[in-house]
């Protein structure tokens, strides 16, 4: 007796393949959106952990944060047992104030070196950052003179500025009224390039000459184009803005502007809490106003034009 094998018909294994193709279109953008969910906590993770060494820093430093000098002018000299470089990111600031088992290699083995590496990449970065994070200039116990110049509260710390008359900001510490709207430390685009990777700039804030500009265009504003020798090349983008909005971009935002302020970004607050807000959150776009949900300093509130 011949028995009938039993198969799919050619109709019945293409109606299969069909709905297997359905469920993957189906599917695959969730798995997306749930590793950029990952991606965005982890890196919200790395910035409460910042945060936390920067206010055990202020703490212990009478509720200052570190302070963020970069360059001095070639003929200016500090005062005696005033550095000429310091930032939050070297390993004698921060370094010491992060966990165990979190401690980032060193970048370099010069006199005054900083740090990078783990908790200072954001996983959803460009390939061969470094670090992700940037400090609040306004937020700094000092910095670069042109900087303090431009504060409502600055200081002399190597020599006044005269050409700097407009101010930007005002200086506040781990005490000042409004901790939890003071922004501290933030996601922004690398602005500088060695052989290991790229870095983010120690600071942001400065650019912008009101607060609104900061969040949602700074018209001109570019990051990138450079490459030092043995270094990858950084993509040169027009940023229009320090903050880096396409590391967290909603499929909704993917559409739009390439590196222009347009998406989602990690801020770490003075207080320790981190928040990830969207550029809507932060500014009006029309009008370029901040909305004052972040602050970038309290001269923010009486100067939001």
């Amino acid at each position: 007796m011949n028995r009938v094998r039993s198969a799919f018909t050619l109709v019945e294994l293409l109606v299969v393949v069909g709905i297997i193709a359905l469920l993957v279109s189906i599917l695959l953008p969730a798995l997306g959106a749930a590793r950029e969910q990952a991606r965005a906590a982890q890196c919200a993770s790395n910035i409460r952990q910042l945060c936390t060494a920067l206010v055990n820093y202020a703490v212990e430093h009478k509720g200052k944060f570190p302070p963020n000098i970069n360059t001095l002018k070639p003929t200016v000299t500090p005062g005696q047992g005033r550095p000429t470089a310091n930032l939050w990111y070297d390993v004698e600031r921060l370094g010491r104030y992060l966990p165990k088992g979190v401690q980032p290699r060193e970048e370099g083995t010069t006199d005054n070196p900083t740090i990078g590496g783990t908790v200072f990449i954001c996983p959803s970065d460009l390939p061969n950052t470094q670090r992700s994070y940037a400090m609040n200039i306004w937020a700094s116990s000092c910095a670069d003179q042109f900087v303090l110049d431009s504060a409502t509260n600055g200081f002399v710390y190597w020599q006044a500025d005269v050409s700097v008359q407009t101010k930007r900001g005002s200086l506040f510490s781990q005490n000042t009224k409004g901790a939890p709207q003071l922004i501290l430390i933030s996601e922004a685009h690398a602005k500088n390039s060695v052989a290991r990777g790229f870095y983010a700039s120690s600071s942001i804030g400065y650019q912008g000459l009101r607060p609104g500009q900061r969040f949602v265009g700074i018209p001109g504003y570019t990051s990138g184009g450079f490459t030092d020798a043995g270094a990858p090349p950084y993509p040169l983008v027009l940023a229009n803005t320090e903050l880096a909005y396409f590391k967290h971009r909603k499929s909704t935002d993917r559409n739009k502007s390439g590196n222009l302020p347009v998406g989602r970004v990690n801020i770490g607050f003075a207080d320790g809490h981190v928040e990830l807000l969207a550029h809507d959150d932060l500014g009006d776009v029309a009008t370029r106003k901040s909305r004052l949900r972040a602050l970038w300093s309290p001269w923010d509130i009486a100067n939001n034009n």
